[in-house]
């Protein structure tokens, strides 16, 4: 999965890894500041823990000669977080999401990411949400949904809205009824207020229990797909284990998996 200079020969990579507990030796990979926010976390200790670890290792994974630890960050005045140092990779992008018991992260050559990760387990009265954070159109197809299918199409919807507005640096400051996701049979269709720039987006079940998305801003060319991995880079530099492909999408019409 690297080219013969050590590089990665792909310009996106994506993560997502079952949590159980903090990775072992994360002590001496986290910083100061990483690990007194740990330290005040209470419901979500492990994945806050287990994100950031896996976010330092793929970093020294697409740059080996700079160890976990090294890496520092800061936030743009949107508050996302991006390399401060070493000042040489600040181009990268990248991305992390956690929730219960899975984390994910992505990482980009110079391309906007966002990434989302929920739980269905997770309860929530959705209903009240979706009339709150769901577009015309979109909730125009949730309302007329069966009762047990509406709680996993919102999160479909939420994820998504999730990826974009992290991917644009602007999180929760983006009013998700402003962006939306048009669902159901036949090719996803999207609604997004910085339209037409392109964006490609991705969604997927990494667990029976989580959903996924991905949202990636366009350039010039044709975006390369994705490579996704089911396990944390098990060194710097080194191939990370059980690649697979997930089906694309995008706001110009592929099928939503």
């Amino acid at each position: 999965m690297t080219s013969p200079s050590g590089w990665p020969e792909h310009p996106v990579h994506v993560w997502t890894c079952a949590v159980t507990g903090p990775p072992d030796g994360y002590l001496r990979v986290l910083s100061a500041d990483e690990l007194d926010v740990a330290e005040r976390r209470v419901g979500d200790r492990a994945e806050y823990v287990a994100a950031h670890v896996l976010l330092r290792t793929a970093l020294s994974w697409w740059v080996p000669r700079v160890p976990p630890h090294a890496w520092a960050f800061v936030r743009s005045p949107l508050g996302r977080p991006e390399i401060a140092e070493p000042r040489a990779y600040r181009w990268l992008r990248f991305n992390i999401s956690h929730t219960g018991g899975l984390v994910a992260c992505v990482l980009a050559a110079g391309t906007d990411c966002g990434i989302d990760v929920e739980t269905v387990r997770r309860r929530t009265d959705t209903d009240a949400l979706a009339r709150r954070v769901l577009s015309s159109g979109e909730y125009a197809g949730f309302a007329g949904l069966p009762d047990g299918v509406r709680a996993h199409r919102f999160l479909q919807h939420w994820v998504l809205k999730e990826a974009y507005a992290k991917a644009r640096g602007l999180g929760l400051r983006l009013p998700f009824d402003a962006c939306g996701f048009l669902l159901g049979p036949g090719p996803l269709r999207a609604e997004l207020p910085d339209a037409p720039h392109p964006w490609r987006f991705q969604q997927w079940r990494p667990t029976p229990w989580h959903v996924a998305a991905l949202a990636l801003r366009g350039g010039q060319g044709r975006q390369p797909q994705p490579v996704h991995h089911g396990a944390p880079p098990t060194g710097a530099g080194s191939s990370s284990p059980r690649s697979v492909r997930i089906a694309e999408t995008t706001g110009g019409g592929a099928d939503l998996r």
